[in-house]
């Protein structure tokens, strides 16, 4: 699967788990100043079997400043299908996820959903000593 580093068309760099490729979008210098990173199509419920990397992992093993992660989330095509941007739909998780990253884009302060995981003071605790 392929992380990106910002939404398309916003200008940031792009980052491709297919061999840890960095490379300018069209328009930008080849030297990358601060790249930051999307995790995209993560499914929490192969996370929690370990068949796939924790956002943790990821963003400690790469190094890079993450901004968003963008579920895995069936609307994605049901809105590709109707022709329609998957943010106009309420429900749809990576929408949301989306919405979000680019309000972190444009400077704005919010904390980043991490899709499967818990919110929450003991959720935090749980996630501490777990990790230990």
């Amino acid at each position: 699967s392929c992380w990106d580093s910002s939404p398309p068309g916003v200008g940031h760099s792009r980052l491709s788990w297919e061999g840890v490729e960095l490379r300018p979008q069209p328009g930008e210098s080849s030297e990358i100043k601060n790249p930051e990173l999307v995790i995209n199509r993560i499914r929490p419920n192969m996370v929690k079997k370990g068949e796939m990397m924790d956002v943790d992992d990821i963003v400690d093993l790469l190094s890079i400043d993450l901004i968003g992660v963008v579920p895995d989330d069936e609307y994605i095509i049901t809105q590709t299908n109707k022709g329609e941007p998957v943010i106009q739909n309420k429900k749809a998780p990576a929408g949301k996820a989306y919405i979000e990253i680019a309000k972190r884009v444009l400077g704005e302060k919010i904390e980043i959903t991490i899709p499967g995981r818990e919110k929450g003071f003991f959720a935090r605790l749980k996630q501490i000593f777990r990790k230990k």
